[in-house]
This record gives structure tokens, C-alpha cells and sequence, in this order.
């Protein structure tokens, strides 16, 4: 069951309030040609961006600087640009900011998800 309500991440991405990390850019641009992180927070919140998606895991972030406050991140896959696409994120009640922690191509085994968060 996914933690985070994905349309309060679209609205948040509309107003350009999500932290990007700094290998997202350089994947969007690889993956679907997006030039920079203006167009991919235009793109995922677009109605044409991340159309279909499904829920694939929610998991603790290893990563996260202060684990005694657990922060879960929200992964997905999408189709969009004839392409099966997997994005990442999570919000942060200390900043209170949204962070999109991966956007790149699938990487599907029959059928599943195999990226790693």
C-alpha cells in the first residue's frame, strides 16, 4: 500500500516545490529527453507525462540522514512516450518538502519492477 497520495506529489511538482536529486536530471534526459528539471516537473505533472502508472512498493529510505524519524518513499511504474517508465519519491515532514528521488526508464523482469530504492 503506497504511503504518499501520488496527486498531492503532481500538485506539488506544478508548483515547483520538489526537491530533484542530483542524478534525476541527467536520467530524465537520457531516458525520455527532457532537458532539465523545469521540463521534467512539467512533464510528470502534465496530462500526457506519467499517464498510466501502477503502485509497485513503498519502503523505508536507507539513505535518510536521521533514521530515528523513518521516511518511506513511494515507487511506481509508468507508461508514457511509448516507453515503461519507474519514478521514485518521498516527502519530508522536517522540511516539509517532496523529493523526487528517481525518474528513469523500467527495468522489467517478466513483467516486474526490479528497480532498488
Amino acid at each position: 500500500m503506497c504511503v504518499y497520495n501520488f496527486d498531492d506529489f503532481i500538485e506539488a511538482c506544478k508548483r515547483r516545490d520538489v526537491l530533484v536529486w542530483e542524478h534525476v536530471p541527467d536520467c530524465a534526459f537520457s531516458d525520455f529527453g527532457l532537458w532539465d528539471e523545469e521540463q521534467l516537473l512539467d512533464f510528470i505533472s502534465s496530462e500526457d507525462g506519467v499517464r498510466t502508472r501502477s503502485f509497485q512498493n513503498s519502503r523505508l529510505w536507507e539513505g535518510n540522514p536521521e533514521p530515528s524519524k523513518p521516511i518511506m518513499i513511494d515507487a511506481y511504474r509508468f507508461s508514457s512516450l511509448e516507453k515503461i517508465g519507474y519514478i521514485a519519491f518521498f516527502y519530508n515532514p522536517k522540511t516539509k518538502k517532496w523529493a523526487l528521488k528517481s525518474f528513469k526508464r523500467s527495468k522489467e523482469i517478466d513483467g516486474t519492477c526490479s528497480e532498488t530504492l
